[in-house]
C-alpha cells in the first residue's frame, strides 16, 4: 500500500491493518515442550532412525546416529560406534535397531 497518489511513502498504519493478518498460517503449531517431544517421538518411530538416536547393530554393537539420508528406496545411516569410528550403512542390509 502506498500513501497519497504520487507519493512513494507507505500509508500510515491503522489499528484495522494491524489487527488483520496479511496471511493466515495453516500448519500445525506446538505450544509446549511436551507437544514438540510427542511429535518428534512419533516421527522417530518410523524406524527410529533420526539424528541423535541410539541404535544397535548385530556386529558393531551400540552406536549413535549422526545423519540419515534417503537413497532411492533405502536409508543411508551414518553412525558413530564407540571404539570403531564412523560407519555408513544402508538400513536394508544393516537392520539397525533403535534402542
Amino acid at each position: 500500500m502506498h500513501g497519497p497518489a504520487g507519493s512513494s511513502r507507505p500509508a500510515p498504519l491503522s489499528s484495522e491493518s494491524l489487527s488483520r493478518p496479511s496471511h493466515t498460517y495453516q500448519g500445525n503449531t506446538y505450544n509446549t515442550v511436551e507437544e514438540v517431544r510427542r511429535v518428534l517421538n512419533k516421527r522417530g518411530r518410523k524406524g527410529g532412525l533420526v539424528r541423535g538416536a541410539l541404535i544397535e547393530h548385530a556386529k558393531f554393537g551400540r552406536g549413535r546416529v549422526l545423519s540419515v539420508e534417503k537413497v532411492n528406496n533405502d536409508l543411508k545411516v551414518t553412525v558413530q560406534f564407540p571404539g570403531l569410528g564412523v560407519k555408513k550403512l544402508l538400513q536394508s542390509y544393516a537392520h539397525l535397531r533403535p534402542l
